[in-house]
């Protein structure tokens, strides 16, 4: 395994997670990256539709930030690449594992909404069963 794949939304699932990835890519000598997406409807509700690519881009890494940071800092010292994405969470993870070869998405087993996850389905769900590698999930 040369790179795994973190999604983030500032959980605690997804910091342990983090945490998780770090051991292994410690181990193995394998770089890791952090992904942070930010849902379709949520973007359009704050208004993203209608900026210009440099203020949605400012925005996108102004929030992911705080996601960045909280895993970072349950990585001990491990050095992530992060990626923002805009889009449905579970599409964005499977597309950037296929078009990066990821050979491991490691993820938490419930994010940040749980309603959503209640009515439409985890995204970790969708992601075990659309993923083109192996998916850990950490509970």
């Amino acid at each position: 395994m040369k790179h795994l794949l973190v999604p983030v939304d500032g959980s605690e699932n997804a910091c342990r997670a983090a945490a998780f990835a770090a051991s292994i890519a410690r181990k193995l000598g394998a770089k890791v990256t952090l992904i942070h997406v930010y849902d379709a409807p949520t973007a359009a509700a704050m208004g993203l539709a209608h900026q210009s690519k440099e203020h949605i881009d400012r925005a996108m890494h102004e929030v992911s930030r705080g996601s960045f940071e909280r895993a970072k800092a349950e990585m001990g010292g491990f050095e992530p690449s992060t990626h923002v994405a805009i889009g449905h969470p579970d599409r964005e993870i499977v597309a950037y594992a296929r078009a990066e070869a990821t050979d491991l998405i490691v993820m938490g087993s419930r994010g940040m909404s749980v309603l959503q996850g209640v009515l439409l389905g985890s995204v970790s769900d969708r992601v075990v069963r659309q993923a083109p590698c192996p998916v850990t999930i950490v509970h």
